[in-house]
């Protein structure tokens, strides 16, 4: 959800944003894809300095959270919110050299090279624990997680399976030893794809999971949403079909689709035209024949209303102009263009700030008298 705000009317634009992350010399680095109408370039908007700690060797992603593997530093946990300013909110030093990762509902799989597959309880970022770990034959070089199983990439020693469904005490459950040195391993459906060194890619069917309990591997995350805008709450779950859903508000209100609430039984809960008596804390039941997963509460605080903008002067070369209705510490954008028509997308971002107390906001700019005429605007991500 965007929301642009002019000096004398609002526009929105509500194009979906992806963002994107990646590993460059031992840096996270945030990157922003760019619309269709420009280049195909990402463009670079933050990064992480790894290499103060290691050399950052595999990244998975979770909500609002980027895991990246650092070698003899073990797993780093960067809050990535603000995609221009990632920053590390915790840890956890394994015992080997930390090669890969792969993130699945409350769960770090970390292929820890020389000491196997590594299992950290990712549920608090700020303080990851390990719960458990197998240690493989070989060197645990890269993982994948889908449903009650891990596939590890085991370099000499091939496609090891691990059955995680007990975290505390994962078990080898089967394993194929290829015929190069296993790098690197994706799942998709009931195949995995390894990098296998020299003898190129491997592919792999694999045995289809019966009588699996539900198993929850997206959680639902937290939103903050402008009044009059669609919030929407998604999970996504592993396990024996059918899948059954069932989505609550404030622990006790067993939502059903009627009104401004759509998708109350399905994977995605949608509200529509969202007000204050939205806010609440949402979470959703899964159920199938073999047994229930409850997710992690998602809450959506007291929905604040549509930045405007209440004053404007001229102080010598500036122009000063303030407002309120902002989300109190939330990132807004200031753009600025010669051309009022342009779409939103060609204006220039000049400033990055955050809303103060009580959503307000006084923006700050320099006046150019050799432009005829300059336009500014205020965007919330």
């Amino acid at each position: 959800m965007r929301c642009d705000v002019g000096l004398a009317r609002l526009s929105a634009d509500r194009r979906a944003g992806l963002w994107s992350v990646a590993l460059c010399c031992g840096w996270l680095v945030t990157l922003l894809p760019a619309l269709p109408a420009q280049a195909a370039d990402p463009v670079l908007v933050g990064q992480w300095p790894g290499w103060q700690r290691g050399d950052a060797n595999g990244v998975a992603v979770s909500g609002n959270y980027v895991y990246v593997t650092i070698g003899k530093a073990g797993l780093a946990v960067i809050d990535v919110s603000n995609p221009a300013n990632p920053q590390r909110v915790g840890g956890c030093d394994t015992s080997g050299s930390a090669c890969g990762v792969a993130v699945s509902g409350n769960y770090a799989y970390v292929a820890d090279d020389e000491a196997g597959l590594q299992v950290i309880d990712v549920s608090n970022p700020a303080n990851p624990q390990r719960v458990g770990g197998y240690d493989t034959s070989g060197y645990a070089s890269g993982v994948a997680v889908s449903g009650h199983y891990a596939y590890v990439a085991d370099d000499e020693a091939g496609l090891q399976v691990i059955d995680v469904s007990n975290p505390a005490n994962p078990q080898r459950v089967g394993g194929y030893n290829t015929s190069g040195f296993a790098w690197g391993v994706a799942v998709s459906g009931h195949y995995a794809y390894v990098a296998d060194g020299d003898w190129g890619l491997m592919v792999f069917q694999l045995a289809p999971e019966t009588n699996v309990p539900p198993q929850i591997t997206q959680e639902p995350q937290s939103r903050t949403n402008l009044a009059g805008t669609t919030a929407t709450f998604t999970v996504t779950a592993s396990g024996t079909a059918p899948l059954s859903y069932q989505w609550i508000k404030n622990s006790t209100n067993y939502l059903t689709s009627a009104g401004n609430v759509s998708g109350a039984t399905t994977e995605t809960l949608t509200l529509a035209n969202v007000q204050p008596a939205d806010a609440g804390r949402y979470q959703v039941v899964i159920t199938n024949a073999y047994g229930v997963a409850t997710s992690a509460v998602a809450t959506l605080p007291m929905v604040a209303g549509v930045p405007r903008v209440t004053s404007v002067r001229l102080d010598g070369a500036n122009l000063v102009y303030g407002g309120v209705g902002g989300i109190e510490g939330g990132t807004y954008y200031v753009l600025a263009t010669t051309n009022v028509a342009l779409p939103v997308a060609d204006w220039v971002r000049v400033a990055t700030n955050r809303f103060g107390a009580g959503g307000t906001f006084s923006v700050t700019n320099a006046v150019d008298p050799a432009k005829r005429q300059q336009f500014f605007r205020l965007q919330v991500p």
